[in-house]
């Protein structure tokens, strides 16, 4: 969702500052895009140097970073420093991963982020808004946000200046929505579509209403899921989110390619995420074989709170209301997408003993 003035950010420092960066074709090692506004074409930059992100989720983590003393520099620039200059390394993510939200990925993200020499990144509000914009009408808009999606990922995975760093980035609830955009930004790169029992994800969401939630209330229209229909929004937040968990489903659906495996949440555990590790080309040393494992004890968005597998509690917690909403609009959809899942399942269990057998 746009948040004015820039994406993925909550302040404007005013005009841009020129010259914006030393060498007008590259972008230095440590600056970072962090938001971006279409209407005035320009890019906000935060030098991070060779820090470390404390959180999963990145926005939070840039948040965290302002919070230093001092703060780190930023600047804003045109767009184009963004679009048109060269990234030392370049290259794209290892992985991607999309969800239907409330359903493991954060956790998942974390344990892939024990692999060797991996970034893993959540939800940067910047990378999913260039995505949906990538299905707008104007041409040039859909063609530059590619740019800025692909650069954005590019500069990520190489801030450091590490020229063997391996990026997994995992997309905010819009991902499953924009999927065809993520297959046509990496062709070739693999992505996980993580999906959970409707009625479990539906509770969830409804005990805790997320900020996003809030938001596609008063703004339907705002995010790439699309609007309801009128007696969808008058039948009340069952109906209007079991509504858009099928929604989410039809269009990963439809987006699916060779290069995409799905996975429930049921079978989300430490066998798993290293199937995952393997397509997405990634290896673990025992240490971070060891702390992935232990990822599993505790919770993904919330490390110190202890991991509890809750979906007998919330399939018990499910209304009549709830469970008729989520027959109506979801549960078909996801039992596609779950009949994938158990395809993919053999897939990753195949590849991962290739890869282990040493002839993949």
């Amino acid at each position: 969702m746009i948040q004015p003035p820039y994406v993925g950010s909550r302040r404007s420092l005013g005009a841009a500052v020129v010259p914006p960066f030393p060498c007008v074709d590259q972008v230095p090692i440590g600056w970072l895009p962090v938001g971006f506004d279409v209407e005035s074409s320009s890019v906000r930059w935060m030098l991070v140097g060779d820090a470390d992100f404390p959180y999963a989720m990145f926005d939070q983590s840039i948040s965290a970073l302002r919070a230093n003393l001092p703060p780190p520099r930023e600047l804003e620039t045109d767009l184009s420093i963004l679009t048109e200059t060269v990234t030392a390394n370049a290259r794209s993510p290892s992985g991607v991963i999309v969800h239907m939200s409330r359903c493991g990925s954060t956790l998942l993200l974390t344990g892939l982020g024990c692999a060797r020499g991996v970034l893993a990144v959540g939800e940067a509000n910047m990378i999913d808004e260039a995505l949906t914009r990538m299905a707008f009408r104007s041409q040039y808009w859909a063609a530059m946000c590619l740019k800025i999606a692909r650069r954005t990922v590019e500069l990520l995975a190489s801030y450091r200046g590490e020229a063997e760093g391996r990026l997994v980035i995992k997309c905010g609830l819009s991902g499953m929505a924009d999927l065809q955009q993520i297959r046509a930004a990496w062709p070739t790169v693999p992505c996980l579509v993580l999906i959970r029992d409707p009625i479990e994800v539906l509770v969830s969401n409804l005990q805790r209403p997320p900020l996003w939630m809030t938001r596609w209330r008063r703004d339907p229209g705002s995010y790439s899921f699309g609007i309801p229909p009128q007696p969808v929004l008058a039948g009340g937040d069952e109906e209007s989110f079991a509504w858009l968990i099928g929604r989410l489903c039809i269009q990963a659906f439809g987006a699916l390619d060779k290069e995409c495996f799905v996975l429930d949440y049921a079978d989300l555990c430490p066998t798993a995420v290293s199937r995952v590790a393997s397509i997405f080309d990634l290896s673990f040393s025992n240490e971070g074989m060891t702390r992935m494992t232990d990822t599993f004890r505790f919770h993904g968005r919330y490390p110190n709170r202890p991991y509890r597998a809750d979906g007998e509690t919330k399939r018990n917690a499910a209304t009549e209301v709830i469970r008729a909403a989520v027959e109506r609009w979801a549960q078909e959809p996801y039992e596609y997408l779950a009949q994938r899942a158990c395809q993919d399942a053999r897939r990753l269990k195949s590849i991962r003993k290739s890869i282990e057998a040493g002839i993949a």
